[in-house]
């Protein structure tokens, strides 16, 4: 892992510059000389530290984001971005931050294979310049920074993080002058780093206020100084107007401190979360009075334990999260290929997952996905759905193409169904089996076959797959009453992948596409030569075969395949 950033810390009161290199926790540094705006500084060093990364994970909406993304033919690095707020967070210049904002940023953004929003507010902001690859990874908390420090039943409110302008600290006094002419012994205490606010202007206003014995500013203190001010606090007060996120006060919520914060969505949700505090508007005279009863009859409350915040804000979890982007994008767990995910696996590692999920007896899926599944499921939600919940193997050198286009390798086998699922049967240990699809007689001499192929499985019943409403309520009470563990279903693309949407929800069993396999099974349909099957190109023979149906397939579908996958390498999104 290496951490490229500035040479400088903005806003501190020592100005010289930090090592070019250093170790941190093992971690490698590089720090770059930067010149221009702090709120966009003009780094271009950055470029040579990411040429031998695998991945880039771009931090905050600046110069690095549009940089990289320009430069991205010229280092092709695959990247991701966490949004961390974006640059919204006060009214200035809105106009043109937004017009930034819709053209720059949203070209910037096809360079990245996914948009980690750190709130669910930037993941709603985001979806707004790009519709795929973005989702929602909230900041992770130090929840154990602080825990358990809050001096409960105090009169003291403290507001810590930063000292910016959208925090609105100059509300909080004028509302905290007003919450002493209710109940006169309160005090309030404000630490943090000033950006952008005057903690002289903060001093003046609390002093004509009349709350100037009453208020205490702490300016830059150390993590040791914030807790020892936390601990004579109750109350954390945040009067904010924009947050992305909102960590102090989760941080405030892991200490124990009763929330007061302001009515934005994103203070609404944690107070959901944590259910400790009170949502409080500042700017309205009486609500002080409020307050304090909100307090009183909070103090009958416990404050959350910090370990039951883990599970969604621990750092924990969010790495976790974040590890499963990682993975995904370079596509070393799951590919996807425009909407469909798919697993790049050798057979024996596909073949222990299936026997996984049929040793849990739970509903599951397994799918092959080729070029025409890629094309159905563009149009088609259901099949979508259904694939979106499957374990899909990769089948047909289509998919093997698109794999190369957007992640630079080939899958690590090409599991053709008709190949693949022999090898399967007699690999897998005994199981009951269902055949269901193909003509009538088809099912049933395709069974006889597989007696023979793995004779450690017993057949529990076949049906063809031309089932009308009342032969197929009969033909799930038959499953339900004989009990199979995998049911094959080999219908063809995409009846079998609706049928198992519609009717294998609730069915304790592993259902299986298998497309045309029972009839080449049974010889009903012949196979093309094996040579033509060593060089993957079986399609052909079947277009040979079958020029009408499969031309549509094959050719035509061909062109739309790669125009699907084109089309996402060119948008950007791997998740």
């Amino acid at each position: 892992m290496r951490v490229v950033t500035l040479d400088r810390i903005f806003d501190s009161t020592d100005v010289a510059r930090l090592p070019h290199r250093d170790q941190i926790d093992g971690i490698d540094v590089r720090r770059m000389r930067w010149f221009g705006s702090k709120r966009y500084p003009i780094a271009p060093g950055q470029l040579l530290a990411i040429r031998d990364a695998d991945l880039v994970h771009v931090h905050a909406l600046d110069f690095a984001y549009d940089y990289l993304a320009l430069t991205r033919p010229l280092h092709r690095r695959p990247m991701i971005f966490s949004t961390h707020g974006l640059f919204f967070h006060t009214p200035f210049a809105s106009r043109a931050k937004e017009l930034y904002f819709k053209t720059i940023t949203k070209l910037g953004s096809f360079a990245y294979r996914a948009i980690a929003a750190s709130s669910a507010q930037d993941e709603a902001r985001f979806r707004t310049i790009r519709q795929r690859g973005v989702l929602a990874v909230e900041n992770g908390v130090a929840l154990d920074k602080f825990a358990n420090l809050a001096a409960r039943g105090t009169r003291n409110i403290i507001a810590f993080g930063r000292i910016a302008p959208n925090k609105r600290i100059d509300q909080l006094i004028e509302w905290f002058a007003r919450l002493t002419h209710v109940q006169p012994d309160w005090t309030l205490t404000i630490a943090g780093k000033p950006m952008g606010v005057s903690l002289d202007a903060l001093r003046a206003q609390a002093g004509q206020l009349g709350v100037a014995d009453r208020v205490t500013f702490h300016e830059f203190p150390s993590d040791d100084e914030l807790r020892a001010l936390i601990a004579r606090a109750s109350v954390f007060a945040c009067a904010s107007e924009y947050e992305g996120f909102g960590l102090a006060a989760i941080e405030a919520a892991a200490a124990g401190l009763y929330l007061a914060l302001s009515p934005i969505e994103p203070f609404r949700r944690s107070l959901t979360a944590t259910g400790h505090g009170a949502i409080v508007d500042f700017a309205d005279p009486t609500s002080p009075a409020a307050f304090i009863d909100a307090y009183a009859a909070g103090q009958a409350n416990l404050p959350p334990p910090p370990q039951s915040l883990e599970a969604r804000f621990g750092w924990q979890a969010v790495s976790e999260q974040f590890e499963h982007v990682y993975c995904c994008v370079t596509g070393r767990t799951r590919r996807l290929i425009d909407t469909v995910a798919i697993y790049p696996i050798n057979a024996s590692n596909a073949t222990a997952h299936i026997a996984e999920l049929l040793a849990r007896s739970e509903p599951a899926w397994v799918a092959f996905a080729n070029q025409h599944t890629i094309n159905t499921a563009a149009r088609d939600p259901v099949v979508r759905d259904m694939l979106a919940k499957s374990f899909v193997i990769p089948d047909g050198i289509a998919i093997d193409v698109a794999s190369k286009l957007l992640y630079g390798r080939d899958f690590p086998e090409n599991l053709n169904g008709t190949d693949y699922l022999p090898n399967l049967l007699q690999a897998l240990p005994p199981q009951r089996l269902f055949l269901l699809g193909s003509k009538p007689g088809v099912a049933e001499r395709a069974g006889q076959l597989i007696r023979a192929i793995a004779p450690q499985h017993a057949i529990s019943g076949w049906h063809h797959g031309f089932a009308d409403a009342q032969a197929t309520q009969e033909l799930i009470a038959q499953l339900r009453s004989k009990q199979p563990t995998l049911l094959l279903v080999g219908m063809g693309h995409p009846y079998q992948e609706r049928w198992i949407a519609e009717h294998a929800a609730d069915l304790p069993l592993v259902a299986m596409t298998v497309g045309a396999w029972f009839d080449f099974l049974s010889s009903h349909v012949p196979r093309a030569p094996l040579w033509m099957r060593r060089i993957r190109m079986e399609w052909c023979y079947r277009l040979y075969l079958e020029p009408k149906r499969m031309f549509s397939r094959y050719i035509t579908g061909g062109f739309i395949f790669m125009g699907h996958v084109i089309t996402q390498n060119l948008r950007g999104d791997r998740i």
